[in-house]
């Protein structure tokens, strides 16, 4: 009961982490003139900065050897989860973190369909009707009752969820693997950081906008990391489905955040439209998968 307790901690914590990202990297952009290229690529590099950090506290010659017999899978993770954060800090630049927190809660799709694929886990066709859901409440969320729109922005993070979803089920299967649920992401977050490195040295504009923003992009990486690295404890601590829902309260805590923050616009349409996909989630997650 006390680690089920602890685990539910986490995975609040973990939505806590999302909107820290969330909300700094908006804030960036509104503030800051920066490309998003450059600064997806500091984002990724800042992330790797305390992956290191934290790799560093569990050297030791296993470790050291594990890493090294999984390093090809690694770095595809590391190039996966690039293009992932990439594209979703480069769409944040041109959509709220509102919009962004809620399309993010569509992972849990790709994440589905990939671990199908790759780890044999069957989904129920029950859960059609609950997917169906979680489309009217993300479709009610960020369009309304207006006319269709949707930003250029938004079409980006939608684009992100398949990379997102491809790391998420590759991570699992390499944790089973090197047998280690703490290596992996750090692992991973460090192999992205030094693939990100030479690209961002090759595209960088201005040295002074970096100085100027270095203290929050190193907020936003230490985010992201401790997102992962709470998600992963959650996941240990309960299981992979309460983790999942836990996690995407960010929609709540983002909105939240994006109204008292970023003055960005919240209606009753978001709110209802973010019920409904929760809800969604929930049912969908609930005893979802089966093996052959």
């Amino acid at each position: 009961m006390v680690k089920k307790n602890q685990g539910i901690v986490y995975g609040l914590l973990s939505a806590l982490f999302v909107t820290g990202y969330f909300i700094v990297n908006r804030y960036v952009y509104t503030h800051y003139g920066i490309s998003s290229v450059e600064y997806s690529l500091l984002f990724a590099i800042s992330g790797a900065v305390f992956a290191l950090f934290s790799l560093l506290t569990k050297v030791s010659k296993e470790n050291i050897k594990i890493i090294k017999n999984n390093i090809v899978s690694l770095i595809i993770l590391g190039f996966a989860g690039n293009l992932a954060v990439g594209i979703l800090v480069a769409g944040q630049q041109h959509t709220s973190a509102i919009n962004a927190s809620i399309l993010m809660t569509t992972t849990i799709i790709s994440t589905m369909f990939f671990s199908y694929l790759m780890l044999s886990e069957r989904f129920e066709k029950a859960k059609y009707l609950w997917i169906g859901c979680l489309f009217l409440g993300l479709y009610l969320s960020i369009v309304g009752l207006k006319s269709f729109e949707i930003k250029s922005g938004d079409i980006m993070i939608i684009s992100s969820i398949v990379f997102f979803g491809f790391g998420n089920a590759y991570s699992r299967k390499l944790m089973v693997r090197m047998g280690s649920a703490s290596l992996v992401p750090d692992a991973r977050l460090l192999v992205g950081g030094v693939i990100a490195l030479p690209l961002y040295l090759a595209v960088i504009n201005s040295t002074k906008v970096i100085i100027e923003i270095l203290p929050l992009v190193l907020l936003a990486g230490f985010f992201y990391w401790l997102t992962i690295k709470t998600f992963a404890k959650s996941v240990y601590l309960t299981n992979a489905n309460n983790t999942i829902i836990l996690n995407n309260t960010h929609i709540f805590t983002t909105s939240i955040a994006g109204v008292l923050l970023l003055s960005e616009t919240y209606t009753v349409e978001k709110l209802i439209g973010s019920i409904i996909a929760i809800l969604a989630i929930y049912k969908i997650t609930s005893n979802n998968t089966s093996h052959p």
